[in-house]
């Protein structure tokens, strides 16, 4: 197995998460990506947490902060679960997307500020 591990950060408060996880694999949108490094990127990238999304802190309740999820040891063969539906709020419905994604035979971790391969 492998693991990753979750670091939040506030913006304007000194408050810090971290987690980690034990993982046989990711699930990645792929929604808006034309291939699995781009999804990765993404995935791996760091993500603002503003608005709605804002991170709840037990001392300073709702924070605007950032988010990252890092590979900290991958496990010999990482599944990769492409989420291939998304919601659409219009119709309230699941909507199949059906562009191609290319998908390398290989995925290095570190090219993503992950594990070494």
């Amino acid at each position: 197995k492998g693991q990753t591990e979750t670091l939040v950060a506030c913006r304007s408060v000194d408050c810090r998460s971290r987690a980690a996880e034990d993982t046989w694999g990711l699930s990645i949108d792929v929604a808006g990506c034309d291939s699995v490094a781009v999804a990765l990127g993404r995935y791996f990238g760091t993500q603002a947490l503003e608005g709605e999304d804002q991170y709840e802190t037990a001392e300073h309740g709702k924070q605007d902060a950032d988010i990252k999820v890092r590979l900290t040891a991958a496990p010999p063969v990482l599944q990769l679960h492409l989420k291939r539906f998304t919601f659409d709020s219009k119709a309230s419905r699941s909507v199949k997307l059906t562009h191609q994604v290319s998908v390398p035979p290989i995925v290095d971790p570190s090219a993503f500020g992950g594990c070494p391969g």
